[in-house]
């Protein structure tokens, strides 16, 4: 009997219950099982979801499992503690990944589980897979219910003809054939009185075989066995195929339409008389029910024919049940064993999974690629149940491949370490090297481990410039053993985090050795400017020195520049040349002083030595020299000092540097007829200095980068102010000495430069 789990005709009478609150997840299901021609129904909440299967129950239930009010695992335990809704089947729909609330959706009776987001392909396996299950399930129960109307109908039969009672009952007491056939021969012989009463299977051949007797001791017994074609020829075969009842009350009657050598043929049976009737099965001549007369001729009865046609049919009966109670057992084993292999796959897939997870978990988290390989190779080991895994390395000229990494089940040997040549073994790793996963069994002593089914996977680095194997993964089970698909293919995916691992551990080691050079090149650079900057400072502070002695003895009258050049303008131009010389100096030194400064604060050995400052006499004193600096170029200088602002204890030279510096920078860049506002004041337990010049604007992408060292801002003209680019990256060194912050914000035409310094009581 063929038994039809699918049929595409009626797919568009499936119908499908989606349950999920998010309406695009609702849209995307539909879009997908309505291309399929399913019968789509939508709910958008647990209890809707309720109402609308006890409404009009569907074959198969998608369920998302995080809803507001009531999840999916409190639905599903509804429909599941319902006897009219507990039999369909329900697939969890969900974001989540993780093994725990797989396992709650089945214990709360799931049958599959999907992982969002959606792919097409699986969501319809998936949904035909359980369809095809619950169809077969609904297949099984109808052929059941037919079953137990076939009994119910012959259990009637049975009463209405009383006669066939201990018969039928008999019969139906067994569905074994053997059972069945022994039970009715036995119990005709009895009722009938007859010498022999046999069944005689006819094959598709048109031999025959004896496979139940009932004879009488004292005549010949005939069970077992067979007879050739000849014995039941081709136009008997026709005519018993359409009903025809064979009744001879005696072989030697001179009007009998026999054959001669049939008669011989029943003759060595002692057969005087007999009386055949079709057994047809499935419209089908499956053999006859033979009754033997042998003790002398009999003349048949009507009420016997009626009777043996009765038991002809309930034997075809009983042939059919017989058979069809085989198929369902078939059926039924088969079904059972299929759910628990599929049971198992899937148990292995969630191991499987889980497994890889925990890999691809320890190579986002963690550089240390020997630690990483020890784990794969271990967690792959356990995972497929193998002897032994190792993690093989090719050496940099692809002549040895070396085993780094290893798990060995104890009491087996280890070989971690061993090298094997390639050329030695190139009908491996030629096809290795071509990325070629494949299994094999040793058949000839190697450097390999031996007595074992073996499965390679190349490690191949795609991210090369000339992408290539790098090593490979080798898998042992006992000989006897072989690899799945699904095993495979974790094999093959835990080769592809071995090569994320080694190419992250190369490119971690490559920036390693980059961060070591260019500390190394960082050191050399601070250590020319800290030597460079000292060489220069002793020769510059002499000449600037000299030069105040030559403008001081210039600037008293003494005959050192009448002694030089002898006219005023020569005296003029010699005095303007030493203020050039003088200034340049000054300047000069000034950057030598920053660069140590900036060298010592950054080998923290810059000194500080913090005092009280009363800043509302200090601050108007210090820009005594900018106010006559911003009258000259056309800019208005304000100060704004908050009344009682409270002493300040700092070191003073740091203050005073960061202070001047951010008032020259201002000074600087601050065009003709625009302002340049001082405001100190406090607010909770801070001092805060801001210093805001208007007419001039530093650009976002700029504002980052003006606190590094050397660094000028590219927009404005390098020869149009002075400097190099120490003056804000010492600010922000000193500021950071004294423990304050700076801020600077550059937007509306202005730019505002903030230092916030914690006020110590």
């Amino acid at each position: 009997m063929n038994i039809t789990t699918s049929d595409p005709d009626k797919k568009t009478k499936i119908s499908i219950l989606i349950v999920d609150d998010q309406p695009d997840n609702l849209r995307t299901l539909s879009a997908i099982l309505r291309d399929e021609t399913y019968t789509v129904r939508q709910a958008i909440s647990g209890k809707i979801a309720l109402d609308a299967v006890q409404a009009n129950p569907p074959e198969l239930i998608l369920l998302d499992v995080r809803m507001p009010e009531m999840d999916g695992y409190e639905v599903c335990s509804i429909l599941k503690a319902n006897p009219a809704t507990c039999h369909i089947p329900v697939i969890f729909l969900s974001a989540l990944n993780d093994v725990n609330d797989k396992v709650k959706a089945f214990k709360a009776g799931a049958a599959d589980y999907i992982t969002k987001p959606f792919q097409a392909e699986e969501v319809l396996v998936r949904i035909g897979h359980q369809l095809t299950i619950y169809q077969q399930e609904q297949q099984l129960l109808t052929q059941n219910q037919q079953l137990k109307k076939t009994e119910e109908m012959l259990r009637f039969q049975a009463e209405q003809e009383r006669l066939m009672a201990q018969i039928i009952l008999k019969i139906r007491q067994s569905l074994n054939k053997e059972v069945v056939f022994h039970t009715t021969v036995s119990a005709i012989q009895q009722l009938l009185q007859a010498d022999r009463v046999l069944i005689y299977q006819v094959f598709a051949n048109h031999t025959g075989k004896v496979v139940a007797e009932s004879v009488v001791a004292g005549f010949p017994a005939i069970l077992g066995k067979s007879f050739p074609e000849e014995v039941f020829p081709l136009p008997y075969h026709e005519l018993y195929n359409h009903g025809r009842i064979g009744i001879i009350n005696d072989i030697y009657a001179q009007n009998l339409d026999m054959a001669p050598c049939l008669i011989e043929f029943v003759e060595q049976w002692a057969v005087k008389a007999k009386l055949v009737v079709p057994i047809l099965a499935n419209e089908k001549l499956w053999g006859l029910l033979i009754i033997h007369h042998c003790s002398a001729p009999r003349s048949w009865l009507s009420s016997e024919v009626s009777l043996l046609s009765q038991l002809a049919c309930q034997i075809a009966i009983a042939i059919q049940q017989a058979e069809l109670y085989n198929e369902i057992q078939s059926f039924s084993n088969t079904l059972e064993r299929e759910v628990y292999i599929r049971t198992l796959e899937l148990q292995q897939s969630l191991n499987f999974e889980a497994t890889l997870k925990r890999i691809s978990d320890k190579v986002r988290d963690s550089l240390d690629s020997h630690q990483i390989l020890e784990i794969a190779v271990k967690e792959l080991a356990v995972a497929i149940e193998a002897q032994a895994c190792d993690a093989a390395l090719y050496s940099l000229d692809r002549l040895t491949s070396k085993i780094h990494y290893q798990y060995v089940v104890p009491g087996l040997p280890t070989n971690q370490g061993q090298e094997i040549q390639i050329r030695d073994a190139f009908e491996i790793y030629g096809q290795l090297q071509k990325g070629y996963c494949f299994a094999f069994c040793q058949t000839q002593a190697t450097n390999i481990r031996n007595h074992s089914a073996t499965l390679v996977c190349p490690i191949f680095d795609g991210q090369l410039e000339q992408p290539e194997v790098i090593g490979d993964l080798w898998v042992f089970k006992s000989i006897n053993s072989s690899f799945s698909e699904m095993e495979i293919h974790l094999v093959q995916q835990v080769a592809n985090q071995c090569a994320i691992v080694l190419r992250q551990a190369r490119l971690y080691e490559t920036s390693q050795s980059q961060v070591k050079e260019l500390e190394r090149l960082n050191h050399l650079k601070d250590d020319f400017l800290s030597t460079i900057s000292h060489e220069l400072r002793t020769p510059i502070s002499s000449i600037h020195m000299i030069t105040g002695l030559l403008m001081g003895l210039t600037n008293q009258g003494e005959t050192f520049i009448q002694d030089t050049v002898q006219s005023e303008a020569h005296n003029k131009e010699a005095i303007h040349y030493l203020r050039i010389l003088q200034e340049e100096s000054e300047r000069e030194l000034n950057l030598i002083e920053d660069l140590l400064n900036l060298q010592h604060i950054e080998a923290g050995v810059y000194a500080t030595q913090p005092i009280p400052i009363n800043l509302q006499d200090w601050l108007p004193h210090a820009i005594e020299s900018f106010e006559i600096r911003a009258y000259n170029q056309q800019q208005t200088l304000q100060l704004e000092i908050e009344p009682n602002l409270p002493t300040l204890t700092v070191d003073l030279s740091s203050f005073s540097r960061i202070f001047t510096e951010l008032l020259n920078n201002a000074c600087k860049y601050t065009p003709s007829g625009e302002t340049i506002a001082i405001s100190a004041y406090t607010q909770g337990k801070n001092f805060y200095l801001s210093i805001t010049n208007t007419g001039s604007e530093i650009a976002p992408e700029e504002l980052p980068h003006i606190f590094n060292k050397f660094y000028r801002i590219p927009n404005n003209d390098p020869w149009k102010y002075s400097g190099v680019g120490l003056g804000l990256a010492l600010v922000k060194k000193l500021v950071e000495q004294i423990g304050a912050t700076i801020t600077v914000q550059s937007n509306n035409n202005r730019t505002q430069f903030i230092v916030q310094l914690p006020i110590i009581e």
